[in-house]
């Protein structure tokens, strides 16, 4: 069901009115684009869409019951002597360069009451939103197959898959990372190719290996790649910009993860907890608790003042303060106890990385109790 204002309702009513298409294309890490088909700008909802930058056409649209994709193409004409940019960059190269890969596209109808200028426009209706799908460029132009977002229905399901590489993206909600804590800024220091990058970065080589540069001035302002290596200062990104970066052009640069499989050991570690606050024993490579045990000194009911030592399991406090038998443990493996506790002898025992390990998860992140692969793929009786 289409909703409609009562201003536009009556408009529509009386069925003298213009109509203009309304195209908000927002490319992937980009400034938004809104055009229009009309033959003047189109300001609406403080939006102006841009009328002189492309000539625009597209096939025919309809509606059907019932879940069917929705395409339909997309044809924006270039004035070869005043052709509009994407950040700089002139239209149908940024598009033959992917910058318009994978973008948003929305059309809205405008209806008018009067063509102004400026056209007064009483509402719109949306038709259509979707992703671009296909991109053609020739001589005149852009050609482009929109697909609605039903498409990605045909996603396989199910969407993750037993794998041995983690099958989580860096930063979702599935990793936890927060990657932004782990993003350094630097600048250009030498004029270099669209490729390759001279920068003040100084870590060790392979740091930023599989992660990706954004800039934040420049030519390329907003522009973001990936990093295929970093020797020194030096970026090798995957894929090129569209201009090469210029001297003092600033940038984030973040962090990639190689996906591989931590190693993981079980172990077992016998200590005394201290005699004076903070009552704590750290241990080291920790990723999961698996529990912490007590020794006690109990008399063996003779009068010979002997004592028979008895193991009694401590319990995992998941609140503020703690009491006598009770331990609480940190993501970091810092196990807590109560002052009650102050020289017992305890045995804890954990899940930790394995020395030498290299996975991404644990060397860059400490973040390998959330991996996402499997060590093996289970028996088909038991895959979900």
């Amino acid at each position: 069901m289409i909703s409609v204002s009562t201003q536009l309702q009556a408009l529509l009513t009386n069925g003298s009115y213009g109509r203009a298409d309304l195209y908000t294309i927002t490319p992937v890490g980009l400034p938004v684009l809104t055009l229009t088909s009309g033959d003047q700008d189109v300001v609406y909802d403080g939006v102006t869409y841009s009328h002189g930058l492309l000539r625009i056409t597209r096939d025919n649209l309809r509606t059907v019951a019932g879940l069917e994709t929705d395409t339909f193409g997309l044809t924006m004409t270039v004035d070869p002597a005043n052709e509009m940019t994407i950040n700089g960059v002139p239209f149908r190269q940024a598009a033959q360069w992917g910058l318009l890969d994978g973008a948003q596209i929305e059309l809205d109808w405008a209806y008018i009451d009067t063509w102004g200028p400026p056209p007064d426009v009483v509402g719109t209706l949306t038709r259509f939103v979707g992703l671009a799908a296909d991109i053609a460029i020739d001589r005149t132009g852009v050609k482009i197959s929109c697909k609605s977002w039903l498409s990605l229905l045909d996603t396989q399901v199910p969407s993750q898959v037993y794998q041995a590489h983690c099958r989580f993206m860096l930063g979702d909600s599935h990793c936890g990372v927060n990657v932004s804590a782990y993003a350094k800024t630097a600048t250009v220091t030498a004029m270099g190719t669209v490729s390759q990058v001279a920068t003040s970065l100084a870590d060790a080589d392979g740091t930023w290996n599989q992660g990706w540069i954004s800039f934040s001035s420049g030519l390329n302002n907003g522009v973001s790649q990936g990093v295929r290596t970093q020797v020194g200062g030096l970026l090798t990104l995957t894929g090129p910009l569209p201009w090469s970066p210029s001297v003092g052009d600033a940038f984030t640069v973040y962090p990639g993860c190689d996906k591989t499989m931590p190693s993981f050991v079980t172990a077992s570690l016998a200590e005394t907890v201290p005699n004076a606050a903070p009552y704590t024993i750290t241990v080291a490579s920790f990723v999961e608790d698996y529990g912490v045990s007590r020794q006690v000194q109990v008399s063996d009911g003779l009068n010979d003042g002997g004592t028979i030592a008895s193991t009694h399991a401590m319990t995992l406090c998941t609140g503020s303060s703690l009491t006598q038998g009770e331990y609480a443990v940190s993501t970091a493996g810092v196990y807590s106890f109560a002052a009650a506790d102050t020289g017992s002898s305890v045995t804890i025992s954990y899940r930790s990385v394995a020395s030498g390990c290299l996975a991404s998860c644990w060397t860059a992140f400490h973040n390998p109790q959330r991996f996402g692969g499997m060590p093996f793929i289970p028996a088909a009786e038991t895959a979900t």
